[in-house]
């Protein structure tokens, strides 16, 4: 009995995203006739996304066709790769590139004639996130349509004034705000540009704005500022800017993180940060309230602070006190791996049009909380807070790197998520 096409089309759908990718099995079930080759068909040119990258450099040569790598992805985050130059798999990946939705692209080399082309006949096309590209592809992919959406960074920089970009929404990350507005090649609805310590140090009155701004109706920056101090003043002067220049703007949307270090001194047995001076990060309601432009603003700002050197119980009064002071915040905790994150927030409005949201977030690493890998066989004892101060301090003058370590079980959680 022959099996109904839905019944082929999951199969089609096991047989392709196992884990495991048997060639072979996929090959078979290619050639066993028709109904099977269609239920393929469809399962492929359904792809949602499709990124191309190169090989991890711990793949062997030997074991590649090419330099290049391509990952499907589906919805319910239904995931398989490839070579992008493997010949059996030729047909299924001009099926993916000819239907593909949104594709990524991360190669510093040029992409292959081929697939170039067939993504410039591809009419679904229409989401494109650019990290890594030679700029004469680059360049021909952006300029191939208008898009519902493109996100791109510092590899097309120094060349945003000889690409034209048309989209609806549109991303830039790591390029600097000057050297996008002054293009006159850029047209969009929503801009989104994220940076890292963007200070606002700009002469607004001569800054330059290219023309295709003007029908920017949403705008959002998101920035991350270290060792640089947050300004309610720059951001007043910022948000007339943005009102004036952007004539068709309706809604800006700010957000601001802060990150500090917030270090136990043992021989204070305190913080090194006065306790009194954590308001003053959040005290400037007033100083924003002379907003009278016709955008609506939403700010979000919150101030991380990585916890050092101090015992679990001394972080616990310290929160208490925090508690108490902040009393009109609200508060929650989670812990991921190793680390224990305490955030503080509260919203308010500083005018009909203007929204503002403040937080802090306490960032701990408790080593003495295990996790669910880990050897749980055998209880030990607490350190007292003189001990765990000094294997702190041990554990740096040894090069254990905190930072690094935050870093490591974060980009550990986004990977296990992403499973």
């Amino acid at each position: 009995m022959a099996l109904n096409p839905d019944l082929h089309y999951d199969l089609a759908r096991e047989i392709f995203t196992l884990p495991d990718k048997n060639l072979t099995l996929i090959i078979r079930f290619m050639v066993s006739g028709q109904e099977f080759l269609v239920a393929l068909e469809n399962l492929i040119t359904k792809t949602d996304f499709i990124k191309i990258q190169n090989w991890s450099p711990g793949i062997a040569s030997c074991l590649r066709y090419s330099s290049f790598l391509i990952k499907f992805q589906w919805e319910h985050s239904l995931t398989t790769e490839m070579d992008l130059r493997d010949p059996y798999m030729a047909l299924v990946i001009r099926w993916a590139l000819s239907f593909v939705k949104e594709v990524e692209i991360l190669i510093p080399n040029s992409l292959p004639k081929d697939v170039t082309e067939l993504l410039l006949k591809n009419p679904n096309f229409t989401r494109f996130q650019l990290d890594r590209c030679d700029l004469p592809t680059a360049k021909l992919l952006l300029e191939s349509r208008k898009f519902d959406f493109i996100s791109t960074g510092s590899c097309i920089e120094q060349s945003l004034d000889n690409i034209n970009i048309n989209s609806e929404e549109l991303e830039f990350y790591s390029v600097s705000l000057e050297d996008i507005l002054k293009s006159d090649t850029i047209q969009t609805k929503s801009l989104i540009i994220s940076n890292r310590n963007e200070e606002l140090n700009y002469d607004f009155s001569t800054l330059k704005v290219g023309t295709g701004f003007k029908s920017v109706e949403k705008f959002k920056s998101e920035v991350t500022l270290e060792d640089v101090v947050f300004s309610p003043e720059k951001i007043l002067q910022f948000l007339s800017f943005l009102n004036s220049k952007f004539t068709s703007i309706k809604s800006i949307t700010l957000d601001f993180e802060e990150n500090r270090n917030l270090i136990y001194e043992k021989r204070k047995k305190d913080f090194n940060f006065p306790f009194d001076s954590f308001s003053d990060f959040v005290s400037y309601k007033e100083k924003l309230s002379s907003y009278k432009e016709k955008a609506k603003v939403k700010l979000n700002h919150r101030i991380n602070f990585e916890m050092f050197y101090a015992a679990h119980n001394l972080v616990e009064i310290f929160l208490e006190k925090f508690k108490n002071e902040f009393w009109d915040f609200e508060y929650s905790s989670e812990v991921k791996y190793k680390l224990i994150y305490y955030d503080f927030k509260k919203s308010m409005n500083i005018t009909d049009d203007f929204a503002l949201d403040v937080g802090f977030r306490f960032v701990y690493f408790d080593d003495n909380n295990k996790t669910d890998d880990e050897d749980e066989s055998g209880e030990e004892g607490e350190d007292t807070d003189d001990e765990v101060v000094d294997n702190y301090e041990d554990r740096s003058m040894d090069g254990y790197d905190y930072e690094s370590e935050v870093s490591r079980m974060e980009n550990k959680e986004d990977t296990e998520g992403d499973d």
